[in-house]
């Protein structure tokens, strides 16, 4: 299985510089998160809250390259709060892109601690040197010069743990720093 994730990240990146020429256009940083809850009659049984950053390079009006780092604070019934992260290089899309925003898609390959891996009646842990492909997509709405709100849902699925585990499904809510931004937003 990490074979072939290998091989759809080269294809990807082939792609990539195919369509992009691999010109640096701006820089970008975000910042966004979500709050999660699974309730049972009312009283909860897991919460669950995180934290996402990002910083990266818009090559072309399509494409963007970077690194992601999602802080993911979570507890069981009666459990104390944990900490657990997941941290990796992450390629964007612009499937359509328009001057006050744009529809993405995006895919990335992360290293990280959050296990989902009690199957479907369990609660999450933490289990060290989880790898997890991810693929989702997202929306980004101009708010003022360089700056974008975001909405977005992500699956990520851990391709390297044997027991019963589910992927984890996020949403997220965030803004979209663009720095140095050529092409006019008008």
């Amino acid at each position: 299985m990490v074979k072939i994730t290998f091989g759809l990240v080269l294809a990807c990146l082939m792609g990539w510089s195919q369509t992009a020429n691999a010109q640096i256009t701006s820089y970008f940083g975000q910042v966004s998160g979500s709050y999660i809850t699974n309730q049972d009659d009312g009283m909860p049984l897991e919460l669950e809250y995180s934290l996402r950053t990002a910083v990266g390079l818009n090559l072309g009006e399509r494409w963007t390259a970077g690194l992601k780092v999602q802080q993911v604070f979570f507890r069981g019934l009666s459990q104390e709060y944990q900490h657990a992260a997941l941290a990796g290089p992450f390629g964007r899309y612009g499937w359509v892109v328009a001057n006050r925003g744009r529809l993405y898609l995006e895919s990335g390959l992360y290293y990280g601690n959050y296990c989902t891996c009690a199957g479907f009646t369990g609660f999450a842990s933490k289990e060290s040197g989880l790898v997890y492909l991810s693929f989702g997509g997202g929306l980004e709405l101009r708010v003022w010069k360089g700056i974008f709100l975001e909405a977005g849902y992500t699956t990520h699925d851990i391709l390297n743990h044997p027991r019963p585990k589910y992927g984890y499904n996020t949403y997220l809510l965030g803004l979209v720093f663009r720095l140095n931004e050529k092409r006019s937003v008008d």
